[in-house]
């Protein structure tokens, strides 16, 4: 027989263990109803909580685009992963047929990144009676008998009448059109490209020094090791340029709005201080591009580098190359002192149907 005094420990801890979801229910019940005003709401869902920077400027630009769209950012509620998945029936109840969904651009629609692929189903799933509109993603699933099976199962969640699909290359776009019939299907560049380095907070960089490589080290990486030494063996003993290197991820995850905002500006500051960027990273190339900074860029292993390189290959300073010899050929190119200015302006007409859903929906 179990003591009183372990009965009392239990009870003590299963006290402590009540009280701390009632704190959190009703933090979440606050963030969700009372500090959102009255009237129409848009819920940017499913945000990451991981160390991705790139992935975090897609929901400050995807957040920022909303509100320039007219709608108040006091009615623009972030529900991230975690929170989503800690309280689904509290979020799913919070939402009415009249609100906005609106789903996280990035590059994961596919088998590659399929713990995302899978979280975003499971949203479709519980809200399969909203219109939800997916922001600018890449679609990619493998040649293999797993991406063949989940390909197949995605046509169970995004033929939906209901959501509108919009695609950020045009291989995806054409795929997306294919397989998802039912489905509002638009084309329209990564949402970061929307934004500027203003909206980050971003200072313009008077002087710049060295080389930045920021390259994949990941699933998706294509250029090898040996080019990369190749590369960097050329530019210190011809070039004489230090050579600084970085990646796309924060040292801690990010979860909260001000995290995202520093760790944003603290990444884009990099790039901002170096005369040449090198890259195989999609938001390595974009944020080259917001900072008015001159760029090699490799491609990855699908179709979204290229294909958003497709989107602002107007712009003389962002350069993409698919061998070694044309990274050298460029490279003292783009390290010549010129001022340059990011200018989105070619790109706005296509935001324009973002915005259109937005308003139609409202």
């Amino acid at each position: 027989m179990k003591s009183k005094n372990t009965f009392y420990k239990l009870r003590v801890l299963h006290g402590s263990i009540y009280e701390r979801k009632m704190h959190f229910l009703t933090f979440i019940r606050r963030k969700i109803y009372y500090s959102m005003p009255l009237g129409k709401k848009v819920f940017v869902l499913g945000t990451p909580t991981h160390k991705n920077v790139g992935d975090s400027a897609i929901v400050l630009a995807e957040i920022n685009f909303i509100s320039r769209c007219g709608i108040s950012k006091k009615n623009i509620k972030e529900i991230t992963i975690d929170e989503y998945k800690q309280y689904p029936n509290l979020v799913k109840h919070s939402i009415r047929k009249k609100d906005i969904i609106c789903l996280l651009g990035g590059g994961n629609m596919g088998d590659i990144w399929i713990a995302e692929e899978y979280f975003r189903r499971r949203l479709l799933e519980d809200l399969m009676d909203k219109n939800i509109i997916i922001f600018p993603q890449t679609l990619d699933y493998s040649d293999t008998p797993k991406g063949k099976q989940e390909w197949e199962k995605s046509k169970m969640y995004y033929d939906n009448k209901r959501i509108t699909l919009i695609a950020r290359e045009k291989k995806s776009y054409d795929l997306m059109k294919a397989a998802y019939p039912s489905a509002k299907v638009l084309l329209t560049p990564d949402i970061v490209l929307s934004s500027n380095q203003e909206d980050y907070g971003i200072a313009k960089q008077q002087k710049r020094e060295g080389i930045l490589f920021c390259m994949r080290n990941d699933r998706e990486k294509a250029i090898s090791d040996e080019v990369c030494k190749e590369l960097e063996n050329f530019i210190k003993t011809n070039l004489n340029y230090t050579i600084i290197r970085t990646d796309m991820y924060s040292s801690e995850c990010i979860s909260e709005k001000t995290e995202r905002i520093e760790a944003v500006r603290k990444k884009m500051t990099e790039f901002t201080k170096v005369k040449l960027v090198i890259t195989d990273r999609l938001h390595g190339m974009i944020f080259s591009a917001l900072t008015d900074t001159p760029c090699i860029v490799f491609s990855n292993s699908n179709c979204k580098v290229k294909g958003t390189y497709d989107w602002i290959n107007y712009i003389p300073y962002i350069q993409y190359v698919e061998t070694l010899d044309e990274a050298k050929k460029y490279i003292p190119i783009l390290l010549r002192d010129e001022k340059y200015n990011f200018d989105n302006e070619p790109l706005r007409p296509y935001f324009k149907k973002i915005e259109k859903i937005l308003k139609l929906t409202n």
